[in-house]
């Protein structure tokens, strides 16, 4: 199944390099974090971003397969919506399935040609299987 997963990963991965080199916008990655661009989607367009992350601790080793549409509303304001599959194996054990979907907002305000400012709003939905809920201790 992880082999599945990476290449699905890949193919994602080529298949927006090709439709980028297709298409006049530009593909933009919205990934929450201090080294987030701040940067939407061409106005107008949808884009599937796609990505896959592994983290192994203490015995217990995570894959995680997500996909994000996302789309530009304006040249300021852009809506996403994404999906995450998650394994987890641990002691001889693994189970799998879709985590909680996470939808949001993502607000930018270019300050110059070279800097931008953005503030990404995020809410989560309960999709997630058993043991993959955000509200879910267990």
């Amino acid at each position: 199944m992880t082999n599945i997963l990476k290449f699905a990963g890949f193919a994602l991965a080529g298949v927006s390099s090709f439709a980028q080199a297709q298409s006049g916008p530009e593909v933009t990655p919205y990934r929450p974090g201090a080294g987030s661009p701040a940067i939407l989607s061409a106005t107008g367009y949808f884009e599937i971003e796609g990505g896959y992350d592994f983290a192994k601790a203490g015995g217990v080793k995570v894959d995680a397969l997500g996909l994000t549409l996302k789309y530009g509303m304006s040249d300021n304001v852009g809506l996403f919506f994404g999906v995450p599959y998650l394994r987890a194996r641990a002691n001889g054990q693994s189970e799998s399935g879709i985590a909680d979907s996470v939808f949001g907002l993502k607000w930018v305000t270019k300050l110059n040609a070279e800097k931008a400012w953005g503030v990404q709003l995020t809410s989560t939905l309960p999709t997630g299987k058993d043991g993959f809920r955000a509200d879910n201790p267990s």
